[in-house]
C-alpha cells in the first residue's frame, strides 16, 4: 500500500534534482581526434574526457553518451595531435656557477657599491 507512495515521492525528488547532479559521471571536455597517450596499453585514443582539471576516461571509437552532459564542450581536433604535456623540472647541473654574481654598482644605491 505504501510502495506507490514511495515510487511518487522518490521520482518527485528526482525531478527536482539538477541533471548534473544525477549525471555525475558526465565531462567537462571530450576532446575527440587523433589522441597519443603515451601509454603501452593504449598507445593512440579517440578521444579523452576530463572534468574538473582531471583526465576521467580515454578510450577508443565515439565517446560513452554518459560521458556528455547538457554543459559538456566537445572539441574535434580534425587534423592536428593532442599528447600528454611535458614539463622538465630539471636543469643542468654544469650551467649553476655560470651566471655572473650580481653587480650592486647597478642598484643605484652608492652606498651599495662600497659594500656598506
Amino acid at each position: 500500500m505504501h510502495r506507490p507512495i514511495l515510487t511518487v515521492f522518490a521520482a518527485l525528488l528526482l525531478a527536482c534534482l539538477n541533471p548534473q547532479e544525477i549525471r555525475a559521471e558526465s565531462a567537462d571536455r571530450i576532446w575527440t581526434g587523433s589522441i597519443l597517450t603515451m601509454d603501452d596499453a593504449l598507445p593512440r585514443a579517440d578521444f579523452v574526457a576530463v572534468r574538473d582539471g582531471r583526465i576521467i576516461e580515454v578510450g577508443t571509437g565515439t565517446p560513452p553518451k554518459a560521458l556528455i552532459g547538457a554543459t559538456t564542450k566537445r572539441i574535434d581536433l580534425g587534423n592536428k595531435s593532442l599528447l600528454p604535456g611535458f614539463v622538465d623540472a630539471h636543469g643542468p647541473v654544469y650551467m649553476v656557477g655560470v651566471q655572473p654574481p650580481s653587480d650592486r654598482r647597478r642598484s643605484g644605491n652608492p652606498r651599495s657599491a662600497q659594500g656598506h
